[in-house]
């Protein structure tokens, strides 16, 4: 803003962090790194003198770190891990759906034929930890592989990663069975291997722009044929904390102070049969937002 003159700095910043054992992601008030201090101060005065004033004693600035964690040290690696996984999947295995569209290797009566002369002798491949781990320790300040194989172990709980039964090329130079016409004619010898890899339903939902969770539930929503409600639902559950912090998001906007009795009379509102859960609380707020919205127009819903 061209024309801001004085800026009064808090010092604080809200940053999103998650909690791995809770298996929550929160938005926490925390003090603000020197770096984004100094950013702020910048936008004092950007076309006329201006005057910057920070709410800390000098000794509490000192005190900041100069960078806050990047948010790959401090959200959940579940959404990553599996994006990863998947390309890394993509890049490096045939699959053996794949190979029916391929040729069998000159002598070979058929596909069916050529499949149990496969060798399965070899080095072990890589597994899905190793590949994310490997991926990630490029980046400038890779997480830890436990937060990696936390991430692992619940995408392997989901049904996300599992194992399989892959085709991967052999080297063909190191192979002396290939002859040159074989290899004239593009063959190139295969192995069989048991690894693990992403699923079909991991594939599925590294696409989703949700948490791997979340993505599904909508798939079995849809399955379920209860679709409408659960898309409520993960629209609460992905969403960013609104004003409210500590719940679903999206449909209340809580007062830090007030939060307890806020949720009391939601629930005293809304709560079905002696269910008082923030998410069910939340959806049936929303269906009856959403009466009023098409009985009485916008305006009664507001």
């Amino acid at each position: 803003i061209k024309d801001v003159v004085f800026v009064i700095d808090s010092a604080k910043i809200r940053l999103a962090s998650y909690n791995p054992n809770s298996r929550v992601s929160s938005l926490n008030s925390v003090f603000a790194s020197r770096s984004n201090l100094k950013q702020r101060m910048g936008r004092a005065g950007r076309v006329q003198p201006g005057e910057y004033y920070l709410l800390i004693t000098k000794t509490k600035h000192d005190s900041l770190p100069y960078n806050l964690p990047p948010e790959l040290l401090r959200t959940d690696l579940q959404s990553t891990v599996l994006k990863i996984a998947s390309l890394k999947s993509l890049d490096t295995l045939v699959h053996i759906e794949s190979m029916r569209s391929q040729s069998a290797p000159p002598g070979a009566r058929g596909l069916d034929e050529w499949r149990p002369s496969l060798r399965r002798e070899g080095p072990p491949i890589p597994s899905v930890c190793d590949d994310v781990s490997t991926f990630l320790a490029q980046a400038p300040t890779p997480p830890s592989t436990g937060s990696i194989g936390e991430a692992i172990d619940s995408l392997r709980a989901l049904g996300a990663i599992g194992t399989a039964e892959v085709i991967v090329a052999d080297n063909p130079s190191a192979s002396a069975e290939v002859g040159s016409s074989r290899r004239r004619l593009g063959y190139q010898p295969m192995r069989r291997r048991v690894r693990e890899a992403v699923t079909p339903l991991g594939r599925v939902l590294a696409d989703f722009s949700v948490d791997p969770w979340v993505g599904r539930m909508v798939l079995t929503g849809v399955a379920m044929r209860c679709l409408d409600p659960v898309l409520t639902v993960a629209s609460l559950l992905g969403g960013s904390e609104g004003g409210g912090g500590g719940g679903p998001a999206g449909v209340f906007t809580m007062r830090p102070d007030e939060r307890s009795v806020a949720r009391r009379v939601l629930a005293a509102a809304f709560a079905r049969d002696g269910a008082a859960s923030d998410v069910l609380v939340s959806a049936r707020a929303f269906d009856a937002w959403k009466r009023v919205a098409s009985a009485d127009g916008m305006s009664a819903a507001r």
